[in-house]
């Protein structure tokens, strides 16, 4: 039977008014529609990271024109070193004490030959940005994340993975050519996808709902080259037609992010229109 207590009015249910947040990499790509998408439904501050610091300059003087009442700060950082992740960790906890919304975003791939595959470049650094980096901003964060929340009105991870987490093939594929392949990076968010699930499980308990955007196609300046160089190849496996844009990601990011998803952890949410199936 339906709760007439509960306000279930769209406005409530999937606000971030006043809300607390960090997107790393938030300053271009899928991160800047992120940010975008918490600036204009009026978060009250945020912090985005980057390693380029005029990026950020430029995000944060974007984002702050969209919403005056936001609060837009930037932290310059390498993030696929612990160190940078606790210099962005040590920043907010300096300044906050309590944060609602962490958004684990900032990536990288690489592509190369099999049997010409780089270590530090190739593999290591991959899944350092990818991987331990989410796991230390989340483990840094998880006090504040905590702090005043409830079992009805949680905080909220949202990692962003990508639908190469469950992809069976690396080499040749859609963004790819040419004997070309993405082992670490399909790699990276297959664990990333994991480390989704068993942090939900761990931090549930402390009222975090954890959960996982898994991203298609996007048009983004990490994709942008293949994109250019496959475009056929790409749509022709593509239901829908076309690549995802931003009102997709922001959609599925203010559920994730809500008093919608309250209910809501550990869950892989795929964002492909189709192409997966």
């Amino acid at each position: 039977m339906s709760d007439k207590r509960a306000t279930l009015q769209l406005q409530e249910l999937y606000s971030v008014k006043d809300a607390i947040c960090v997107v790393t990499g938030g300053a271009s790509g899928l991160g800047l529609t992120i940010s975008q998408t918490l600036v204009q439904n009026l978060a009250k501050k945020l912090y985005i990271t980057s390693r380029n610091v005029n990026q950020l300059k430029e995000a944060q003087k974007y984002l702050q024109s969209l919403n005056n009442n936001c609060v837009v700060e930037c932290i310059p950082s390498n993030l696929s070193t612990k160190s940078g992740v606790d210099t962005v960790v040590d920043y907010v906890k300096a300044r906050e004490n309590q944060l609602d919304i962490l958004v684990n975003n900032s990536g990288v791939t690489w592509g190369a030959k099999l049997e010409d595959f780089p270590e530090q470049a190739g593999f290591d650094n991959v899944m350092a940005l990818n991987v331990k980096a989410s796991f230390y901003m989340i483990a840094g964060l998880a006090s504040l994340l905590a702090e005043g929340k409830t079992n009805t009105a949680p905080a909220h991870v949202v990692n962003i993975s990508s639908i190469a987490g469950l992809a069976t093939t690396a080499q040749n594929g859609g963004l790819t050519g040419g004997g070309v392949g993405v082992w670490s990076y399909n790699a990276s968010k297959a664990a990333l996808n994991s480390l989704t699930k068993t942090l939900a499980q761990t931090l549930s308990r402390r009222n975090i709902m954890v959960n996982a955007i898994l991203p298609g196609v996007f048009e983004t300046r990490m994709t942008r080259y293949g994109l250019d160089k496959y475009k056929d190849k790409i749509l022709s496996s593509q239901p829908t037609g076309r690549y995802g844009e931003g009102p997709d990601l922001a959609a599925t990011l203010l559920f994730l992010v809500s008093k919608g998803s309250a209910h809501v952890t550990g869950n892989l949410i795929v964002l492909d229109g189709g192409s997966t199936l």
